[in-house]
């Protein structure tokens, strides 16, 4: 989670095709989507199940930096992300799956 450094849109002003600058960078509304969580498998930073529907809007740069306005509480949240290759993740305890290597 990141604190915004500037105002985030508006849920109902949130629409694929929108633009906002943060830090100097574009970031593109790719997407709006209501959700509501049934259940969740992982750890997650975050809890959904039994809430109401939630809302958020992912957003992308033209170089591939990416965002997520979490609509669902209030104030909105804001978390920035980067593409990472999977061995910098260095994630643990993974569970293996029949097929994947």
């Amino acid at each position: 989670m990141t604190q915004p450094p500037s105002a985030l849109p508006a849920q109902d002003g949130a629409h694929p095709g929108f633009r906002v600058q943060w830090s100097g960078k574009t970031y593109e509304i790719t997407s709006v989507t209501k959700a509501h969580y049934k259940g969740v498998q992982g750890e997650l930073p975050f809890q959904y199940w039994d809430k109401a529907d939630a809302v958020f809007a992912d957003l992308r740069t033209p170089d591939g930096d990416f965002a997520t306005i979490d609509y669902s509480d209030s104030p909105p949240k804001l978390y920035l992300g980067r593409p990472a290759e999977f061995e910098e993740l260095k994630l643990k305890n993974l569970r293996l799956f029949e097929g994947w290597a």
